[in-house]
C-alpha cells in the first residue's frame, strides 16, 4: 500500500498533502489521478525542491524551492573555514526559498 492510498482510505481523508520532496508529490499525485481525484480541485499537493519534473508533469506540481547551488557553495565555504579554524562554527544559517505556485494547488 502507497502512502498516497493510506491516507485515503482513512475515515477522514486528508485535503491536501505536503511531500518531502517533489517526486514524492508526484508519486501520490499519480495515485490520486487514478483513483479519480481532481489535483488541485478535490485534493491539493505541495511538494518541496522544485526539481525539472515538477512543472513537466501534469498538473503542474506546487513547490518550494531551494537554493541549491547557493546551499552548497554555503557548506563548503564553511567546511573549508573550520577545517583551518581552532574554534569551529557551529552557526544556524537560513538561506532564502520560495513558493513556487502551479495547478497542484489550484493556482
Amino acid at each position: 500500500m502507497t502512502g498516497c492510498e493510506y491516507l485515503m482510505n482513512l475515515p477522514s481523508p486528508p485535503t491536501a498533502i505536503f511531500a518531502i520532496s517533489d517526486m514524492i508529490a508526484i508519486g501520490a499525485m499519480n495515485y490520486a489521478l487514478s483513483k479519480g481525484y481532481r489535483i488541485g480541485k478535490d485534493l491539493i499537493f505541495m511538494g518541496f525542491d522544485n526539481i525539472a519534473y515538477s512543472h513537466m508533469f501534469v498538473p503542474h506540481l506546487s513547490t518550494v524551492e531551494q537554493p541549491c547551488y547557493a546551499q552548497g557553495k554555503l557548506v563548503i565555504e564553511k567546511l573549508i573555514e573550520n577545517m583551518k579554524s581552532d574554534n569551529p562554527d557551529h552557526s544556524l544559517y537560513t538561506l532564502s526559498h520560495s513558493l513556487v505556485l502551479r495547478d497542484s494547488t489550484g493556482d
